[in-house]
């Protein structure tokens, strides 16, 4: 083969965003680098910035000075949630040799992309105490002393620690620092086979000696480790690649695991690919975790392609074999797809102006009320969404291949809803935008949660809003919405439920046992004490519907009205107390869309980016407008032009939320499948809009309500899925997901941080107030004195525990507890952030009509923030009159 073709094969494989061209593969030994307290500096003596003496088991240290001083809270929750919560014992030692059932070193990285506000920073390392050669524990030892770490030093102090005397004969210590990887995410057509990666990373060398690193070429410094390399498992469904982009470089094997280490913690467990740059002492070297070309070929393109002999006429060579035509073909192929997945960025179209109502945000709430006010056909109306498309109708595309030639993108389909966790989307999540999990598409997370729709009861209205947002005041909205917005609690359209063996067991346990009353949630939606019954989504015709279905669609009929995507929203642009349009970027280019003399703004990003996006206009907490404008983030506004709001971003509430996975031998567990689903349940669903993958799964919803000492109520919420999580997955297995609502106190804020200053929940939103826990716990307590006579076992709770050990359970940070469900809302609550009238106070013509103006609810927020959306409808229709 000549070398002219040679280049072309290597210059297509270069194409193909990341995956390294085809090149031969090392074989490598294992190697290691002791992971003893003594080189992990053991317990701080006087240095220590505190110390806590843990009764009968591990004590644990605080020491910014030896284990960092820049830990964050969430970032450390996220790792600490990454330990396994298995009491198996195991043997601890230093790879290699001998035998042994976890080779060290291990560790857990957080990762941003996690439903929290972690930023990749944080790392949780099991360590053999000095001289020990061996030592048995379990996870499970590992997660109180993690637990402690996380409260005492990360959380309350912002520094690392460790803790010691672990696990048998106290041999083992747990270390909690900071890390600073330099790694980026990103998808691939096939995720990577995270065991695969993680056992391929469990045994990489990990020598801490330093070593030069560098091409073959290099006469000035000749490298005693020669790249590219490539270590690989047998199959292909993992590959580590290094390389470098310039020079020979110094640095140790242990600095390669870290490296590959944060990229599983940061990016493989979410199914993407990722990258760590900057690595050595000069920065020069890469590590990629990604899958072999090897594997892609076969799997993207049938190998019986032998249509391009022509290629190698273009290349001037002579002609290629067959397989080389297959390769070749297969790579340009290849090449064009990894252009139109990953590069192919959403053509914006041309915006004029000015326009009456620019409304920023197309979730739930900004669909609803663009398209209300776009009714008056006198007004001209703006959408703005940052992110492109989602459903079919809107221009998405993304989706399993059995979907194919289907009017169907995978947010149409309800039954792959929760597959957005085992196959993440970077078309349809936010990447980069916020520091939580969320929606960035049309529809927001409408168009990736699960669809449920309740409505919440006249109580919810009566208690927690103000005069003007009363229930009576909300009836009019309600009866729109539901003229609108289909739903139903029999989404098959066989007619048929499915999933039924947890909705019997349940009824027994909670209907007979408990005396809850079974019935029509919605057709009783005042009633939210010991009530239970089938869920309600906003489906029609067997698929996902949404505001994006039953109010986008009409409205985009309309002359005045005008969609705009791929357009982010980068500040308000203001004179004063007045709005007079908005500041955007559209494909790089920064441009000003105006407002009529008479216009209005309304923000509608979320209950994070709402917050963010006042904020970064000059409306806030004039200290955090003070940092920000030091980052130059406020557009140059000066201080005279600041709105002095310090409620904006602040009671920001999520659920705080419980796993109990339940076994039974009358359960039948059923998990969702992204790209093999069971052949009847697909066909049924392709010919019929019927079965499994006609709703998000789950057999059944309940409620309760726990009456405090001082008369206050705290609403509590429940629910069965399809199967279980985690360490509790058999047939017979399903989890419980328990909920804090209504009337609960604890509440954080929305903060801006990182280089971008991105918005996301500051650590105190979960259980800041204890009496949360406790009304939580209280709940979870009834529930199991009803578990007798039903053959229902909780796995990872005992149905023995008091109040006291369920509070101490649900509050510490495991994969089951404090997690987070990415129901947030009350960031800017009417009546302090912005009036009556959703007006931001401060402002003449800005509103914020979304989740941050709701507050708490018994139930699921969806309904009731469209609910809201309706009534600021009312209230904005008429100051525009």
């Amino acid at each position: 083969m000549s070398a002219t073709f040679t280049q072309f094969l290597l210059a297509l494989s270069s194409l193909l965003s990341g995956i390294p061209a085809l090149a031969s593969t090392d074989s490598f030994q294992q190697g290691y680098a002791s992971s003893v307290l003594s080189e992990r500096e053991a317990a701080p003596g006087p240095a220590a910035a505190s110390h806590l003496t843990v009764a009968e088991g591990p004590k644990v240290f605080c020491s910014g000075e030896r284990y960092r001083t820049d830990l964050i809270g969430p970032s450390c929750a996220d790792a600490v949630r990454q330990i396994p919560a298995r009491d198996e014992r195991l043997r601890f030692k230093n790879r290699p040799g001998g035998e042994y059932d976890i080779g060290l070193p291990v560790r857990f990285v957080s990762s941003e992309l996690m439903q929290t506000t972690a930023d990749g920073k944080c790392i949780v390392e099991p360590v053999l105490k000095d001289l020990a050669d061996m030592a048995v524990a379990s996870w499970m030892d590992f997660i109180p002393p993690a637990t402690k770490l996380l409260n005492a030093c990360a959380t309350n102090l912002g520094i690392g620690g460790i803790a010691t005397d672990i696990g048998d004969n106290g041999k083992m210590g747990l270390i909690m620092t900071s890390y600073e990887p330099h790694v980026e995410c990103r998808r691939y057509p096939y995720p990577p086979a995270q065991p695969r990666c993680q056992r391929l990373i469990n045994v990489m060398l990990a020598s801490t000696k330093e070593m030069y690193w560098g091409n073959a070429g290099d006469r000035h410094m000749p490298p005693d480790v020669i790249l590219p390399k490539y270590l690989r498992e047998l199959e292909h469904k993992c590959m580590i690649h290094i390389s470098t982009s310039d020079q020979t470089d110094l640095t140790s094997w242990h600095e390669m695991w870290e490296a590959a280490s944060a990229i599983y913690g940061m990016c493989l467990r979410f199914n993407l690919f990722g990258t760590a740059k900057g690595i050595g002492r000069k920065g020069y070297l890469t590590l990629e975790v990604t899958r072999s070309l090897v594997y892609y070929i076969p799997r993207l393109f049938p190998p019986a392609i032998s249509l391009i002999p022509f290629l190698a006429d273009l290349c001037g060579t002579p002609r290629p074999n067959l397989a080389m035509s297959n390769l070749l073909f297969s790579l340009l192929l290849h090449a064009l797809l990894a252009w139109r997945t990953f590069a192919s960025p959403i053509g914006p179209r041309a915006l004029a102006g000015p326009y009456d109502v620019i409304v920023v945000g197309s979730g739930p709430a900004g669909v609803i009320i663009a398209s209300r006010l776009s009714e008056n056909s006198a007004r001209k109306v703006l959408l703005i969404e940052g992110g492109g498309p989602s459903y079919w109708v809107t221009g998405g595309t993304e989706r399993p291949q059995w979907l194919a030639g289907t009017n169907l993108s995978r947010v149409d389909v309800p039954g792959l809803y929760s597959t957005i966790y085992t196959n993440p989307s970077s078309n349809l999540l936010c990447q980069n935008k916020i520091r939580a999990y969320g929606a960035c598409t049309i529809g927001g997370n409408s168009a990736i949660n699960a669809g449920l729709f309740y409505e919440p009861p006249a109580s919810d209205f009566n208690m927690y809003f103000p005069t003007g947002w009363k229930h009576a005041d909300l009836v009019p909205a309600i009866t729109r919405l539901y003229a609108t917005q289909p739903s139903t609690n029999n989404p098959s359209l066989d007619g048929l439920y499915y999933q039924q063996s947890g909705y019997t067991a349940a009824k027994q346990w909670l209907v007979t046992n408990a005396g809850y009353s079974e019935l029509d949630i919605n057709a009783n939606a005042a009633r939210k004490t010991k009530v239970f019954g089938h869920p309600v989504y906003d489906y029609a015709d067997g698929k996902r519907s949404g505001p994006v279905i039953s109010y986008l669609q009409t409205a985009l009929k309309r002359p005045n009205f005008q969609l705009q995507s791929g357009t982010w929203v980068q500040r308000i642009a203001r004179t004063g107390a007045q709005a007079t349009g908005v500041v955007v970027n559209v494909g790089g280019v920064t441009s000003t869309i105006p407002l009529t003399a008479k216009g209005r703004v309304i923000v509608s990003g979320g209950a994070l980016k709402s917050p963010e996006l006042l904020m970064k206009s000059g409306i806030g907490d004039p200290a955090v407008l003070t940092t920000l404008s030091r980052a130059n983030q406020l557009g140059g506004l000066p201080p005279s032009s600041w709105i002095n709001n310090t409620a904006v971003g602040a009671g920001l509430f999520d659920n705080p939320n419980t796993f109990i996975e339940m076994e039974g031998p009358s359960i039948q567990a059923y998990n969702y499948q992204y790209d093999n689903p069971i052949p009847a349940d697909r066909d049924l669903y392709l010919a019929r809009k019927s079965g499994h993958y006609s709703f998000a799964g789950g057999s059944c919803s309940f409620w309760d309500t726990v009456a405090r000492p001082d008369g206050s109520v705290a609403g509590v919420q429940g629910g069965l899925g399809a199967a279980g999580y985690r360490d509790y997955t058999s047939a017979m297995t399903v989890t419980m997901n328990i909920y804090g609502t209504s009337g609960l106190r604890s509440s954080g804020r929305v903060t801006l941080e990182g280089a971008d200053f991105l918005p996301g929940p500051s650590g105190d939103v979960y259980y800041s107030d204890p009496q949360d826990a406790r009304d939580i716990a209280t709940f979870i307590r009834r529930l199991f004195d009803a578990l007798p006579g039903t053959g229902l076992t909780p796995l990872n709770l005992s149905p023995t525990a008091t109040v006291a050990q369920i509070v101490a359970y649900i509050t510490s940070y495991t994969p089951y507890t404090r997690g987070q469900v990415n129901h947030w809302s009350s960031s800017c609550r009417i009546g302090r952030c912005v009036d009556v009238n959703t007006t931001v106070v401060g402002t003449r013509n800005v509103h914020v009509v979304d989740a941050s103006i709701v507050a708490p609810l018994s139930v699921n927020p969806q309904m009731g923030v469209m609910i809201a959306a309706e009534r600021a409808w009312e209230l904005i229709n008429k100051l525009m009159v």
